[in-house]
């Protein structure tokens, strides 16, 4: 707790920190990258590999699953605090420097050269734009969807135990949010650290005798309930189990 409180106030008297960063892959072929800040290299470099091994993934060498991702600029902008079009956006951010804008149902999503970023985020500032985040990011080239219920199990095994390291800054994959077959459209809140994420397994090709593996990967409470769901009242009766946990 200690360390924490002094990593997070600046005070580094005497203690050197590292930045390092991890590759390697998590189930299913999902490429993931972790960075970290660390006083001790040793007891991180255990806590990712451990991270990765329980998720029954693979620590990678240095370039290995890098190179599947760009470091962009990334400005994310809410759909419903935001009253312009994504056209009068195109035209402020354009003019400031920025590569592109991506569109999704609920954000504008922002897109720069790292040395670009900072004069785009000032633009967008200055024209009184309300933002849900803007950092400097990995995006990645593609997306890996996992169906599998053991490998989204192990997955989200990895991903909770990285968020569990105070050493650990940043983790990036490529695992899709969603995929249009086996779409949630009410995400899950994550038990580590409240983010929003979507579930994702193919619930329209679950083999019969696998409703009880599919029901303990979820904590669903009983498999006959999670069998004699509709597809289309599913996300209902997810979002409304109050102790849900991935």
């Amino acid at each position: 707790i200690e360390r924490g409180i002094k990593k997070a106030a600046g005070d580094v008297d005497n203690v050197n920190y590292q930045q390092n960063t991890y590759e390697g892959y998590g189930p299913g072929g999902v490429a993931i990258i972790v960075e970290t800040l660390t006083d001790n290299v040793n007891r991180t470099a255990s806590d990712v590999r451990a991270a990765f091994s329980k998720g029954n993934g693979s620590m990678g060498t240095k370039g290995s699953v890098s190179f599947m991702f760009d470091q962009k600029g990334q400005i994310v902008v809410d759909r419903e605090e935001y009253d312009g079009s994504a056209d009068d956006l195109m035209m402020i951010v354009l003019d400031a420097g920025a590569e592109d804008i991506q569109e999704d149902e609920d954000s504008l999503v922002i897109l720069t050269a790292p040395e670009d970023f900072d004069a785009v985020s000032k633009a967008v500032t200055e024209a009184g734009i309300p933002t849900v985040s803007a950092e400097i990011s990995m995006i990645p080239q593609n997306y890996v969807t996992v169906t599998d219920a053991d490998a989204v199990k192990g997955l989200n095994i990895i991903l909770n135990k990285l968020d569990e390291s105070d050493d650990v800054q940043n983790v990036y994959h490529n695992r899709t949010a969603m995929t249009e077959n086996h779409k949630i459209d009410n995400p899950l809140p994550d038990p580590v650290q409240g983010r929003r994420q979507e579930l994702e397994f193919p619930i329209q090709n679950v083999e019969e005798g696998d409703w009880d593996k599919l029901a303990d990967t979820m904590d669903f409470p009983d498999p006959e309930d999670l069998k004699n769901a509709r597809e289309d009242d599913f996300d209902v009766r997810i979002s409304e189990e109050d102790d849900f946990d991935l």
